[in-house]
């Protein structure tokens, strides 16, 4: 599965940090439904002609929503469609949301492209084409697609003196080793080809962005990049491929095309300070490395990415032929924000070497305004962005002293002479950190460059032994003794190498061989080091390792269908309930370790779907398990109206775990020929629960559900186990009365709820809900969309939508949703259409206007879009000033903010005024209920200055408030109110809203 996403630009921030907003986002697939994220929660608006498929939804790593359709899961299984064009949560971190950008970039097999608009680009180094959909055509385009193998052309960001001489290029530089005449690309957000260090450098240039300033540098980070590179190998030449845009982002195309631009134009050596979250090696930029690295020889050194986490290098790092580079400080620890390995699915060692990247100061792009800088021509950044432009620097130098070496030889000098930290193991440091005066001038090196014996199997009496030839090769004029010894802390016998003591004759080289041995007696686990050569000034190391299988078995999976034939159309998943591990096996044997699992799975054929879910599979020794769908049974809810219809429907599973909670299912209009098969596990009380939903109104004859005066929302919930009684009857008296009036806010307004009940404003709905559950729903009017968070029914009431006040509020105590920090990171989703109840928040989608923040009274930065911005700040505590401005609203906040993951402590204020079902309210005396809250903390005690305008704001005139009401005296026409509030801890918001209500 491929997962680029977008790592943060300068390199101390997690590259995959969930930002704190995680309000309503809406993605369209590449088919054209359309996915909402709400609170966690997943609907699906399916495309024209759609509306009879049916979705899978799944959680994978990370706690990401996938949501597939039930017509494309084979694709998807088979790795034919790319699974991130499906994975929602990530679409949305990436910038593809809605909201965001009208159109999905892919990439596409050549087949594809009459069916699409002209290609961007040609990709001939993994047979593709980069093209452009968008969303608004992607029904009709689809059908073109349907054949052709398609990633998604994700978006990839930058990763993020003294250094030279802690990597010992000084002792290469003397030794008469520059880099002459090696060219090295560097593709990134471009160069400054002005400033001094990079001047007359640089060889040639191309912008694979249509950035308007070329491949000029706007951002700064690949001035910075190059000149570190430029400075490790002095004479070294440069080419500057534009990756990056001016925002430091780019894509997958953009950079695989760049890479092969590179290649092109004789680059030896490749940097590349960028990737994405974790892959197996496989994903398209992964695949471009090692395709071009065979068939060219050039270098491609990668960044191994800023999270923090184990089993985390990006790509393309994590690519067999990269040269993956993770960072440390000056005192040789291990960065705190450089990723470590081992490679996901295989165990496979990375990184491979590691280099500085804390405080590194080198060029700073004349246009760019970086965060730390040094005068005017330097700035001071951190990341593995830093470290791998040493190594790329490094590599040129070795490339330059032996012409005549591919990638592999580099790779394995660079490796076999680097430094380690003893305190660190190979799957965080690699080889070690990079000496290039030891590369340079010791004239021994030993390929091949690391050694993974693989994953031996459990139990271990029968392993295989696994044997490696190691060459060590002598470039000098004289003989070599090397005496050989594994160092590893590992038991006796697992790691030997004969012969022990081996002579390398002068421009030659000698054999020997590493045997690795899991049958002796020790721990089940990861093992790792290296094979360490040593001969008077001559040291080697072979980074080295094997996975010793912890205690698991054979699961042995099969899928029958309804007519109880084996199918391929099933996806399986499981969950590993105390470590947190996801698999995603295919039909067959797969093997898991001991341990406690959730098992979810789906078959599916023509209109049909079958679901089955156990919430606590053991495995404890070797097991066959047999999903026969027809052991699954009809589900769901009938009611009283008998004309009542289905047109939301979704079984759901959710599972706790070592991890974040687990979610299966399906979606859809019905639950018609819908099976479930009961469980034949259980969970202890509270860790497992099985959810049939179904929304329910009066078909209007048409195809559609206009002006039905009813909303049925009925559940069946159980804990613990999937029941083996899965339909029932739900009577009108077991259900809540709920009078859902719509008001308008204009004339010949059209409302709609649920996205499917459409009539005039004002209307009146009579609605029904299951009681003791949260529930959530919509209201959209035009360009308005209103949402309510997850709320329990318990007794009949009024719930009101789209009734004035509008402004800047947030829904009652729901933490984590709409402005909020994590580490150096501000994201806010501000719902500026918010009107009187506190359960729901709303945006108007074609708002204008500008959102800027300032800190010490210092512009940060600003969004062109009112309410909505993602911005980088600095780590300490500071007072900031926020200012949201659009067309009905202007709003200013206030407050304090550090380092750390928190909401931001931004006031909301909400007016209730008694209006009608047109938002007008009477003339004379009027109070008006106003209270104030906080962001993700409920109410607040605050004082509160309130001002009334009835001439659109030129004049304003102070109201008093006394017990939570603002007293007015209505005069006819728009009435616009501003208020300022200040809490106890000096938070403030000093609010407008031109039109707040009609009097009439």
């Amino acid at each position: 599965m491929f997962l680029v996403v977008a790592a943060l630009a300068t390199g101390v921030v997690p590259a995959n940090a969930s930002p704190a907003p995680q309000s309503t986002s809406s993605v369209t697939l590449v088919t054209g439904d359309q996915v909402q994220l709400e609170h966690g929660r997943v609907t699906v608006r399916p495309a024209p002609g759609r509306g009879h498929i049916r979705f899978l939804q799944s959680t994978e790593g990370r706690g990401d929503r996938v949501v597939v359709p039930v017509d494309v899961a084979e694709s998807v299984r088979s790795g034919r469609l790319d699974r991130r064009l499906f994975n929602v949560s990530r679409l949305v971190a990436m910038g593809f949301d809605d909201r965001a950008r009208p159109d999905l970039p892919l990439i596409v097999e050549p087949t594809a492209a009459r069916a699409l608009p002209r290609a961007e680009r040609e990709l001939p180094s993994i047979g593709g084409l980069a093209v452009r959909t968008r969303k608004a055509d992607s029904a009709r385009t689809w059908s073109g697609l349907a054949q052709s193998r398609v990633w998604l052309d994700a978006p990839v960001r930058a990763a993020l003196d003294r250094s030279t001489v802690q990597i010992g290029a000084p002792v290469a530089w003397k030794a008469g080793h520059t880099g002459k005449g090696v060219t090295v690309a560097v593709l990134d957000t471009g160069m400054d080809a002005e400033h001094p260090d990079l001047a007359r450098r640089i060889a040639g240039a191309k912008d694979f962005t249509s950035s308007a300033s070329g491949t000029d540098d706007r951002e700064g980070h690949g001035t910075h990049v190059a000149s570190t590179a430029a400075r490790v190998a002095p004479d070294s030449v440069l080419l500057n491929a534009k990756v990056l845009g001016d925002d430091g982002g780019g894509s997958e195309s953009a950079i695989i095309a760049g890479m092969e631009w590179a290649v092109a134009q004789g680059a030896r050596v490749v940097n590349m300070s960028l990737g994405g979250p974790p892959t197996n090696g496989k994903d398209p930029m992964s695949l471009a490395v090692n395709q071009l690295t065979e068939r060219t020889g050039a270098l491609f050194v990668a960044a191994t990415g800023n999270a923090g986490q184990a089993e985390a290098v990006m790509s393309p790092a994590v690519a067999d032929a990269a040269l993956a580079v993770g960072a440390v400080d000056a005192n040789e620890a291990l960065a705190p924000f450089s990723n470590t390995g081992p490679r996901s699915g295989d165990d496979g060692l990375k990184p491979d070497i590691t280099a500085p990247g804390v405080g590194i100061v080198a060029a700073r792009a004349r246009n760019s305004t970086p965060e730390e800088p040094v005068g005017d021509r330097y700035a001071r950044l951190s990341g593995t962005s830093m470290a791998a432009p040493h190594v790329a620097g490094a590599a040129a130098v070795v490339a330059a002293q032996h012409p005549d070496w591919r990638a592999d030889r580099i790779k394995a000098a660079l490796m076999s002479t680097a430094r380690p930290n003893a305190k660190l193991a190979v799957h965080e440091q690699g080889a070690g950190r990079l000496d290039v005066g030891r590369a340079s001038t010791q004239t021994v090196h030993a390929t091949p460059a690391s050694i993974h014996s693989g994953i031996a199997k459990w139990p271990h009496g029968d392993d295989v032994p696994s044997k490696t030839t190691v060459t060590y090769h002598n470039s000098g004029s004289a003989p070599l003794v090397l005496d050989l010894a594994p160092d590893v802390k590992a038991p006796q016998g697992m790691f030997t190498v004969q012969p022990r003591r081996i002579i390398v004759p002068a421009r030659g080289s000698a054999n020997a061989v590493l045997t690795v041995d899991t049958r002796v007696s020790a721990q089940d686990g990861r093992y790792g080091g290296a094979l360490v050569a040593t001969g008077g000034e001559v040291s080697l190391r072979t980074p080295v390792g094997v996975t010793r299988e912890i205690e698991s078995y054979d699961l042995k999976i099969t899928v029958l269908d309804r007519q109880g034939k084996r199918t391929e159309k099933a996806s399986i998943y499981l969950d590993e309930l105390d470590r947190g591990t996801k698999y995603q096996p295919e039909q067959g044997v797969v093997r898991l370790p001991k341990g406690r699992y959730f098992l979810q799975a789906s078959t599916w054929a023509e209109q049909e779907i079958s679901l089955f879910a156990e919430p606590t599979l053991v495995l404890d020794k070797n097991t066959e398990l047999v999903l026969d769908a027809r052991e699954a049974k009809p589900v769901g809810s009938t009611v009283d109206k008998r004309s009542a219809k289905e047109f939301k429907a979704r079984v759901h599973f959710q599972r706790t775990s070592a991890s974040d909670p687990v979610v299966g299912g399906v979606i859809g209009e019905t639950l018609a020929k819908t099976f479930v098969r009961p469980s034949t596990t259980s969970a202890p009380p509270g860790q497992f629960t099985f959810t049939v939903e179904q929304l329910l109104a009066e078909p209007d004859g048409k195809g559609g559900f206009e002006r039905s005066p009813y909303l049925y929302n009925v559940r069946i919930v159980r804990d613990g186990v999937v029941p083996k009684e899965l339909t029932q009857h739900v009577p009108d008296r077991s259900l809540v009365a709920v009078r859902g009036s719509h008001a308008a806010t204009g004339s010949n307004q059209i409302g709609v709820r649920e996205d499917v009940i459409k009539a005039p404003l004002p209307f009146v709905l009579n609605e029904f809900y299951t009681p003791g559950v949260p529930w959530t729903n919509t209201f959209e009017a035009g360009t308005t969309r209103i949402a309510a968070v997850p709320r329990v029914f318990t007794k009949p009431t009024e719930e009101r939508w789209n009734t004035a006040v509008f402004g800047p509020a947030f829904p009652k105590d729901q933490p984590g949703q709409f402005a909020g920090r994590d580490g150096n990171v501000i994201e806010m989703k501000i719902p500026l259409a918010s009107g009187q109840n506190e359960h729901q928040f709303g945006f108007v989608d074609d708002e204008t206007g500008t959102t800027k923040l300032y800190r010490d009274g210092v512009l940060v930065a600003s969004s062109p879009l009112p309410g909505w911005a993602e911005f980088s700040v600095a780590p300490e505590a500071s007072q900031y000033r926020l200012e949201v401005t659009s067309t009905r609203v202007n709003a200013q906040w206030t407050f304090r903010s550090a380092h750390g993951v928190s909401d931001l402590p931004l006031l909301g204020v909400r007016f209730a005024p008694n209006v009608d079902a047109h938002n007008r309210a009477r003339p004379g005396a009027f109070s008006i209920p106003v209270s104030v809250h906080r962001n993700g903390a409920g109410r607040v005690d605050a004082s509160l200055a309130v001002e009334v305008s009835f001439d659109e704001g030129r004049k304003w005139e102070a109201v008093k408030v006394v017990d939570g009401a603002v007293s007015v005296v209505n005069r006819v026409g728009p009435v616009s109110l501003r208020v300022k509030a200040v809490d106890g801890n000096g938070n403030t918001l000093e609010q407008t809203v031109i039109g707040a209500y009609t009097v009439a």
